[in-house]
């Protein structure tokens, strides 16, 4: 499994070694998937945080 940061930062060769090795994978739906959840945990620990305080 590689790691999300290597993805990011090497998009283009893990684009092309998925074609290479004759695998279908949207390179590009994995990072922006993974800048949405990484979103979504920081807006869920705010309303905890705010919630917490009331």
């Amino acid at each position: 499994m590689l790691d999300l940061k290597f993805i990011r930062e090497n998009s283009k060769a893990v684009q092309e070694n998925c074609r290479n090795r004759g695998v279908e994978a949207d390179v590009g739906l994995v990072v922006e998937l993974a800048d949405r959840r990484s979103a979504l945990i920081q807006e869920l620990n705010d309303l905890k945080q705010e919630q917490n305080r009331t």
